[in-house]
């Protein structure tokens, strides 16, 4: 069954969004080094510590209809250190 928002995939390429199915944006901790330029795309999606390191971790799930500013978000990391899981 699909239907929805399109969900954009971390290479960039939208496929639909399952009705239903969960979106996460994900950080590599390791290689995050707190530039903040996800955050600036948007700060209630992106949250960072108080050194500016991303506390997404293993994920967060991305409101349906968010999927573009997420994607805008994982393409500002100038370290590739976030990505999305549809």
């Amino acid at each position: 069954m699909t239907g929805g928002c399109p969900t954009v995939l971390g290479n960039g390429n939208l496929v639909p969004r399952l009705r239903g199915s969960i979106v996460k944006v994900r950080a590599d901790n390791e290689r995050c080094e707190a530039h903040g330029q996800c955050w600036m795309v948007d700060e209630d999606l992106f949250t960072l510590d108080d050194d500016g390191y991303s506390t997404l971790g293993a994920g967060v799930d991305v409101p349906p209809g968010k999927e573009a500013v997420a994607q805008a978000g994982v393409d500002a990391c100038p370290l590739q250190a976030l990505r999305i899981d549809a």
